[in-house]
């Protein structure tokens, strides 16, 4: 009966995802696709160019003949000048916290994420809209991960309303932006 018994085989399968296990005790983090993260935007963009520009030119030239006791003398100059300066700066700062979901993990294991955020802040419509690739290490216990940590990171923050169209105050400038002059 032994002998019997011993010519079956056995098998079994895996009950666990082990790319989705976890221990006990782990904080609940993001690991796949539908799950959620929480990015904290903390950006800071400085950027500025100058341009100097000298430059100077001078043409001289001068003539003279002598022909009993007269004496003629020419003379022709020119004289060019340029100088030009030119300078621009540009600040940019936004913090927010934003919640982005996992579209998607390609063959590396980075997480595609993506979100978006719209306020209402005095009748005005801000939308901030984040989009990248995350690495799973960089989700901290908490399941919050810093923007800077995002890669091909595609952050932008954008407004409508009177602040972030100029406020018309008079007639004239509405008529003329009715017209399309400004």
């Amino acid at each position: 009966m032994l002998l019997l018994l011993s010519c079956f085989t056995c098998s079994a399968t895996d009950l666990v995802e082990v790319d989705k296990l976890r221990a006990l005790t782990a904080d609940k983090r993001a690991v796949g696709v539908g799950d959620v993260v929480t990015l904290l935007v903390f950006e800071d963009a400085k950027a500025g160019s100058s341009a100097n520009l000298k430059e100077q030119g001078e043409f001289e030239m001068s003539a003279g003949a002598n022909r009993d006791e007269l004496a003629w003398q020419y003379g022709l100059g020119a004289m060019s000048s340029n100088k030009g300066d030119a300078a621009t700066q540009r600040n940019g700062f936004i913090k927010a916290y934003i919640t982005v979901v996992i579209q998607h993990v390609d063959p590396n294991g980075l997480f595609l994420v993506q979100g978006t955020q719209r306020l209402q802040i005095n009748g005005e419509e801000q939308v901030i809209s984040v989009s990248g690739k995350l690495r799973k290490n960089d989700i901290a216990a908490n399941n919050t991960a810093l923007s800077s940590r995002l890669l091909d990171a595609s952050i932008s923050f954008t407004g409508q309303g009177t602040v972030s169209t100029g406020h018309d105050s008079n007639l004239f400038s509405r008529f003329f932006r009715w017209l399309g002059v400004l």
